[in-house]
């Protein structure tokens, strides 16, 4: 094998490489920020959720009788 080729398969696998390290980073940031997202806005829907649920359960002289019928 000539110095030329194995300059060539030295440069293209650290091509290979770096590209899977960029894509696999990248998959890592992106996961986490959209679950980071997610989570945010899931949290304000619970939590409304949550006033509405608590203040059936009070109203209803701590009953979840007929809360199905409710919603």
């Amino acid at each position: 094998m000539s110095v030329s080729r194995k300059l060539f398969v030295t440069m293209a696998s650290f091509i290979v490489a770096m590209s899977l390290i960029y894509a696999f980073v990248t998959q890592i940031v992106v996961r986490d920020s959209l679950e980071l997202m997610v989570e945010t806005t899931r949290r304000k829907e619970i939590e409304g959720l949550t006033h509405l649920f608590a203040g059936y359960y009070e109203k209803n002289n701590r009953s979840w009788d007929g809360v199905r019928k409710s919603m």
